[in-house]
């Protein structure tokens, strides 16, 4: 449905390292594979993308009010041909837990 714009945008690398980025400033695109995809995302709550993973304006809401000190959240644009789409942001969950007990294992 989505392509991160890699070339103009920030590493998206950065926000799969569980860290904060609180005050970076940088630019985070998103283009839309075709018009059928741009109006379906407006119905989305959760899009995996090629670069970082993106939420809506409403799961953001329910997110912060729920583990605000386990997530960060950065705007996001949308677009499609000249029409760009707001309300998503880029999701930078900022603890990490591992889903192995790696003393446990064998």
């Amino acid at each position: 449905m989505l392509d991160y714009l890699h070339d103009i945008s920030a590493d998206f690398s950065l926000f799969s390292e569980g860290i904060s980025l609180e005050g970076l400033d940088f630019t985070l695109k998103y283009q839309a594979k075709n018009k059928s995809s741009f109006k379906k995302i407006k119905k989305c709550h959760l899009l995996f993308t090629t670069g970082p993973d993106l939420v809506s304006r409403d799961l953001r809401v329910v997110l912060e009010q729920t583990v605000p000190t386990e997530v960060e959240f950065f705007d996001a644009e949308i677009c499609y041909e000249n029409e760009i789409l707001s309300g998503f942001s880029v999701i930078n969950p900022i603890k990490k837990i591992d889903c192995c007990d790696m003393d446990k294992s064998e």
